[in-house]
């Protein structure tokens, strides 16, 4: 995950690396803070790139192949804040399935927030 600052607003980009997953044209994140408000993002897909890994050999010796997908997320400031009070579930619209995630500590939000912060002192 990286962040960074357009306009008004920020953009949230997002990375995954598996075997088959990929980002629709217009993919959904929806983050759940620890006081239950729901935050819905909407993005915007940058590449589907396939890349085949010779040093993972598939099934009878041939390359397996990995997706490496990238997206960006439109972000508020103020989405930004809630975000400070911690994430407990990530939900990614992504194709085959929807990638769904809950952590039990905060993994991601006020790491995401302290890359918001920064950005606010160097402007």
């Amino acid at each position: 995950m990286s962040l960074s600052r357009q306009g008004e607003g920020y953009l949230l980009t997002l990375q995954l690396k598996a075997n088959e997953r990929r980002f629709l044209p217009e993919s959904t994140l929806w983050l759940r803070t620890f006081e239950d408000q729901l935050i819905q993002l909407p993005g915007k897909l940058i590449d589907n790139e396939v890349q085949l890994t010779v040093k993972d050999e598939g099934v009878g010796g041939y390359p397996k192949r990995r997706v490496v997908a990238t997206a960006v997320f439109s972000i508020t400031r103020e989405q930004l804040a809630q975000l400070n009070r911690g994430v407990k579930q990530l939900r990614l619209s992504t194709i085959p399935m929807t990638y769904d995630v809950r952590f039990d500590r905060d993994r991601i939000g006020k790491a995401l927030y302290n890359l918001f912060l920064a950005q606010e002192e160097v402007m």
